[in-house]
């Protein structure tokens, strides 16, 4: 029997949103695509999902509501600058409110979001190695 696929919200600044530095656009565009590619092969479906600071807190619940995932990677962006603290907040309480079966994941740079997005489901892990 086929392994259900498995889905990820990448919760993060657009590359265009003017907090994201200009030499970091075109790298965190390419990262996005980059990951999906490689986890679509594992039985992943990665999606960037693009969230900002100005967000409040019933925009955040219509969001997520609107991108029903089985994990959300909540990335760099959010996480490192101050302006985004209280959406940071937000989404680390909305979500098992929303989603509790939902795992929350987190990355330490662009180029290992593969990898983390695969820690969160070590059963595909098993199921994807030869027999």
């Amino acid at each position: 029997m086929a392994q259900q696929k498995r889905t990820v919200g990448g919760l993060g600044l657009h590359w265009d949103h003017p907090l994201v530095p200009d030499d970091m656009r075109a790298l965190v565009k390419s990262a996005c695509e980059k990951t999906n590619i490689e986890l679509e092969k594992d039985g992943i479906h990665f999606e960037f999902c693009p969230t900002a600071p100005e967000m409040t807190q019933e925009d955040i619940e219509n969001f997520l509501k609107k991108h029903v995932k089985d994990a959300y990677l909540i990335g760099g962006g959010v996480r490192m600058f101050p302006q985004c603290l209280i959406l940071l907040e937000r989404l680390v309480n909305t979500i098992p409110r929303i989603f509790p079966g939902a795992k929350i994941i987190f990355n330490e740079g662009l180029d290992d979001v593969s990898s983390s997005c695969r820690r969160a489901f070590p059963e595909l892990e098993k199921s994807n190695q030869p027999k």
